[in-house]
């Protein structure tokens, strides 16, 4: 489709919506407690939340685009002058991470399309928690939803597959799934993050949470960087000792489900990976800089496959 015919549909459908995009209310996490997901009560009200995905179904039916959801994001990207479109691309590479008793948030680190192999970031204190007796494990029982699919039946299990609890970092695999990555029915878009070099953050950056807040489905909560970088202390996943991390500070709201996902920038590359929040200094987020993040990563990943 041609790139004006796309704006000619989009100055209809867009204009009493994106006002309305990035709203979001937040409350507050611990800076001696990594972000909590425990006791999160998981919903069955399961929502898409985005406008542009709306519009993209409706040019899909009238059968003027026929290309992917990322590719439509970015024939609209000069359309509209905010961040709107970068930030509807990275939420491709947010999943939701569900367990026994607790959500959290994920972000997808890579993925083949044909086999439907995937590995997500999220945290660890998002999949090792106690047990009623108090004894602290891995959750046998993972459950990833992919944006576009958080819809009930729609679950993919997950399993653990290397990390670090001194770092409060997690990797996840997704095994042979190709079939809920997309189907005629059931229209999945997912897409690995696009990373950036977290050392290069600034100051007043405009950043984006984005993240299954409450297990109430995918959303976006804007702010700034408030601190490029600092040292903070945090509780470790297995409620033993008190680590230190380096964090990426935001005014952004970070919500009880946040954890594990993503901190992007306006340009809607990853800078961080969301973990803790400070109920107790003006309601303070924070985040694991992705540059620490994908070392451990890395290591997880190393002669495994």
């Amino acid at each position: 489709m041609k790139r004006r015919a796309v704006r000619l549909t989009l100055s209809f459908f867009l204009a009493g919506v994106l006002a309305f995009a990035f709203f979001g209310c937040g409350a507050a996490e611990s800076r001696v407690q990594s972000v909590s997901t425990n006791g999160t009560q998981q919903s069955e009200r399961f929502e898409f939340p985005t406008h542009e995905f709306q519009l993209y179904q409706e040019v899909l039916k009238e059968g003027s685009f026929s290309g992917s959801f990322a590719e439509f994001l970015q024939e609209i990207n000069t359309t509209v002058c905010d961040d709107t479109a970068a930030v509807n691309r990275a939420m491709t590479s947010v999943v939701s991470v569900e367990c026994d008793k607790s959500a959290g948030s994920g972000v997808i680190y890579s993925l083949n399309k044909a086999t439907g192999n995937a590995y997500i970031i999220t945290n660890y204190h998002v999949v090792y928690y106690a047990n009623s007796a108090g004894v602290y494990s891995m959750s046998n029982n993972i459950r990833i939803y992919l944006y576009g699919g958080y819809v009930a039946g729609r679950a993919i299990p997950a399993t653990y597959y290397g990390g670090d609890i001194n770092f409060d970092v997690a990797v996840l695999k997704v095994s042979e799934c190709a079939d809920f990555i997309e189907t005629e029915t059931h229209p999945v878009y997912a897409s690995p993050a696009a990373m950036t070099d977290s050392d290069a953050v600034t100051a007043g950056e405009r950043v984006y949470a984005l993240g299954n807040p409450n297990a109430e489905g995918f959303s976006v909560t804007a702010g700034v960087v408030s601190v490029p970088l600092e040292y903070v202390p945090v509780r470790r996943a297995d409620g033993k000792v008190t680590i230190t991390l380096p964090e990426i500070r935001t005014d952004a709201a970070i919500n009880h489900g946040n954890s594990g996902g993503g901190l992007f920038n306006a340009r809607g590359e990853l800078i961080g990976i969301v973990n803790a929040r400070d109920d107790s200094e003006d309601f303070l987020g924070y985040a694991i800089p992705i540059n620490t993040v994908t070392t451990v990563v890395r290591e997880a990943l190393l002669g495994r496959d």
